[in-house]
């Protein structure tokens, strides 16, 4: 029986409808089984009617439209089976080309973890520690010279980056011990190498960490963040760095620029994640940070280790006689780093134009401290308000100990989750070690003594301006390519014994070259403030943040400070009498 002209029409419709739809091919084999099972043709036959085979059917329409009998549906489905056989097979070297694709990527992405060796460096740095490690020196000069060459090897290697510059610093308690340059048997030295590579600064900065990382797990960063970016002219960008900076200055302060640029630079995370890439603004932010974390570090002894190093130093070689004690050391270098920053506050806008006109992040809704909030922001405060006691409270012991404090309680307590552990600052915490070997290596080595011996009569002859001017230029220029703590261990009884024959005004040289090590942030490796502006990476895995930036911006900041240092403090210090 045939069917009506109409229901011709809309069998034809329908079957070509579902042999031109190729767009999915899952939906499409089910609905060629469901022509097979010759269900889609029940509506458009009568009910009385008796089912036709699929087939049948299909003739009828091709007679009623005068088509060739040889096309057959089953030609047409064995078509479409054949397409999808060719569209299963492309969709299987699709994925396949996608996973060899991702494969590529991640060992692209793997190889890009490792470190690209530089190896004319490391040969280059290798020469003097070889040749002066194997020459036949006098017995008197003998341990001096083998230091002077493993001196100019860390210089040469952290300043171009042969290797990883924890690497080369972990690399130098092993040197020292294999040219015995510590100690009177491999034995004993190597020990006293091992001792000196631990210091409170490497505790510190564990402790800073976490409370890092425990404003970002409990997401207490956030907070303040929208409570800062609640006012609306603190969402522009000029006076939103001017409030990183301040903040920035005013933790250093009171924590040292070790914890204060953890801190600081977590907090600005989720602001810097929304900015564009390749943002000026990203860069002016974690530069600013960087900045003012260096020059702030000279404000107070607690600002950062080298100013610590260099009060401590003024107090053993002066005595009981020193001027310059927490106080004095404050107001002195106050009016040194006001300064310095306000100029180098227009000076990064100058070299980096601000290309937002709003900070673009939406401040969460204020609501109350979550239990975890609240431990979080109670441990930090008490651990804050200890750091900046510490001098006048003895049972807290020292930095270190204050620094176990939010660590014990963030990790004991789930705060902040176990594997969090592995973002603990291990690489600068290995430098720091290396440093410190290098300045146990250069102290018993008597290197010191061999240099002021040759260096201090004739500095004695010079006018105390000049005096000032070219040890501080010489520790700052030193300064820029070693840490700035390690510079501070080995340069400043440098320039005490030095000055031990000049015998006028070293309470305001020393502070002076103290004051002078600081800044300098050419070098990415130089301080720690730089070392957290500079890890900080994009969606792709690239620093923010240049060797270029560092030079170039570094480098004027350096300056600016230098200029500062060699006249307002210079003429502050006189008048305070140091």
């Amino acid at each position: 029986m045939k069917a009506a002209p109409q229901d011709s029409d809309k069998l034809k419709e329908g079957v070509r409808s579902k042999i031109k739809d190729k767009k999915d091919i899952n939906d499409r084999k089910n609905k060629y089984s469901r022509i097979y099972d010759n269900e889609d043709f029940n509506n458009e036959i009568d009910d009385n009617e008796t089912r036709f085979d699929l087939k049948e059917e299909i003739k009828k329409i091709q007679l009623h439209e005068g088509l060739q009998d040889q096309i057959s549906i089953d030609k047409k489905l064995k078509s479409l089976k054949d397409e999808d056989d060719d569209e299963e097979e492309e969709d299987f070297f699709d994925i396949a080309a996608q996973e060899q694709q991702i494969n590529s990527d991640q060992k692209e992405a793997a190889q890009q973890t490792y470190f690209k060796v530089k190896y004319p460096v490391v040969i280059i740095a290798i020469i003097p520690l070889f040749v002066l490690g194997v020459i036949p020196w006098k017995e008197t000069i003998a341990r001096q010279m083998r230091c002077l060459g493993l001196l100019v090897y860390a210089c040469i290697m952290w300043a171009f980056e042969g290797i990883s510059a924890h690497v080369t610093a972990i690399s130098i308690p092993m040197f020292s011990s294999f040219l015995r340059i510590v100690g009177d048997s491999f034995s004993d030295g190597a020990q006293q190498l091992v001792q000196s590579t631990m210091s409170t600064v490497p505790y510190v900065a564990i402790g800073g960490y976490s409370i890092a990382l425990a404003l970002q797990h409990s997401g207490l960063d956030l907070k303040i963040i929208s409570v800062i970016l609640k006012f609306k002219f603190a969402r522009r960008p000029v006076v939103f760095l001017l409030l990183i900076i301040i903040v920035e200055y005013l933790l250093t302060i009171a924590i040292s620029n070790i914890s204060s640029s953890l801190i600081v630079i977590s907090l600005l995370l989720p602001i810097i994640r929304e900015l564009p890439q390749r943002c000026n603004y990203s860069k002016a932010l974690l530069l600013g940070v960087a900045m003012c974390g260096n020059i702030a570090g000279m404000a107070t002894p607690l600002a950062s280790p080298q100013s610590l190093v260099g009060l401590q130093s003024i107090q053993q070689i002066i005595g009981e006689n020193t001027k310059i004690n927490f106080g004095t050391w404050f107001v002195s270098a106050l009016p040194v780093t006001v300064v310095s920053i306000f100029v180098s506050f227009i000076l990064l806008f100058l070299l980096y134009k601000l290309d937002i006109k709003e900070v673009p992040f939406t401040p969460q809704k204020l609501t109350c401290l979550t239990i975890k909030q609240t431990i979080v922001a109670i441990t930090s405060i008490i651990t804050i308000i200890f750091w900046f006691i510490l001098p006048y409270v003895k049972f807290l012991g020292n930095e270190a100990i204050i620094g176990f404090i939010p660590f014990v309680v963030f990790f004991g307590f789930n705060i902040v989750p176990r594997n969090a552990l592995t973002e603990l600052p291990w690489s600068m915490i290995l430098l720091v070690m290396g440093g410190n070997a290098l300045g146990t290596a250069i102290k018993e080595s008597n290197l010191l003594t061999l240099i002021s011996d040759i260096f201090g009569a004739s500095f004695s002859k010079l006018n105390l301006y000049l005096q000032n001017f070219l040890l501080s230029l010489v520790v700052g220029i030193v300064s820029i390519f070693v840490s700035h703590t390690i510079a501070a261990i080995v340069l400043i009884p440098i320039v005490a014994s030095i000055m031990q024959a000049s015998l006028q005004h070293i309470q305001l040289v020393l502070m002076s070259c103290a004051l002078v090590i600081s800044p300098p942030m050419l070098l990415a490796v130089a301080s720690f403030p730089n070392l957290c502006a500079a890890s900080i990476e994009d969606d792709e895995h690239k620093s923010y943040l240049t060797n270029k930036d560092f030079f170039v911006y570094g480098g004027l900041v350096s300056l600016i400070s230098f200029v500062a240092i060699n006249s307002i403090f210079y003429f502050t210090g006189i008048g305070m009498g140091f």
